[in-house]
């Protein structure tokens, strides 16, 4: 029994190891898996993450697209990836409205937002109402602001955006045209989540909690997160007055389509309009 404890303990503690590792994406698109020692000026060094006391490797910064570091923060250094056959898999860009800068993943036809939006519209809140929380969550849109919220040239995608993308990650046609919990084996939630392996990162953001909100408590406070999050598409619910088409992800492998009250605050991704890609 005592061996078998050391053996579990032995085996926790190399799966910390392996999942604190930070990620060098090269502009290549080449993902090299690393503990960063130093960024320089001009270069980054880093050790292997499986060969901590092994040799001192660097690469130049401008040869890299980006840094992921193990506790999920990002240093972007250039504006996109170059695939092997010179298309662009993921970038950065700027909304011209507020000069607030974004990451853009392609993932199969369509490009989409890696981040949540963070437009300020003058009605969709950040978290707690603070503006230095909207970093990883974005602002919170009810549905008719969420309709007209995304830069020029991007859209709030629509129930079918949202289906093709589940079905590039791997959900059947016939799963993706149902509504509630849906998937196909082994799940596709994970693959669209943070860390997942399409690159669109969707955090689990929650919702607003609107039954905290009264004339002395004004601020919007914010339920679910890291627990679950939902997400506007374009469709309104045929047969159901003031509701709208969403989508729900929490930790597990499926996702849910339903149905909620355009009233709601709810997180926003964009998709880039077709042709503009």
């Amino acid at each position: 029994m005592k061996k078998l404890l050391i053996f579990i303990t032995l085996l926790i503690a190399l799966a910390t190891f392996i999942s604190a590792q930070d990620i060098v994406t090269l502009r290549s698109g080449q993902e090299i898996k690393t503990k960063i020692k130093r960024v320089g000026v001009t270069n980054i060094e880093y050790v292997r993450y499986d060969n901590t006391e092994g040799p001192v490797y660097e690469v130049l910064k401008s040869e890299v697209f980006k840094v992921k570091y193990a506790n999920g923060v990002e240093d972007v250094f250039a504006e996109s990836i170059i695939t092997s056959d010179g298309s662009l898999r993921e970038g950065t860009f700027i909304d011209k409205r507020d000069s607030v800068k974004y990451r853009w993943v392609d993932i199969g036809d369509q490009r989409w937002m890696g981040e949540n939006l963070k437009y300020n519209d003058g009605k969709s809140p950040c978290p707690q109402s603070e503006e230095n929380e909207c970093d990883e969550c974005g602002r919170y849109y009810q549905f008719e602001n969420a309709l007209v919220a995304c830069p020029e040239g991007w859209h709030l995608p629509s129930d079918e955006d949202w289906m093709e993308l589940e079905m590039e990650a791997g959900m059947s046609q016939a799963k993706a045209g149902l509504e509630g919990w849906r998937r196909t084996r082994p799940g596709q939630a994970s693959a669209l989540l943070l860390n997942g392996e399409t690159g669109l990162d969707l955090w689990l953001c929650g919702e607003t909690n609107k039954n905290n909100i009264s004339k002395k408590n004004p601020k919007y406070s914010v339920i679910g997160i890291n627990k679950y999050s939902y997400y506007w598409t374009s469709k309104e619910a045929y047969g159901y007055s003031m509701y709208a088409i969403m989508r729900q992800f929490n930790h597990k492998s499926k996702i849910c389509k339903y149905r909620k009250h355009v009233g709601s605050r709810y997180s926003v991704r964009c998709v880039k309009d077709d042709g503009d890609k």
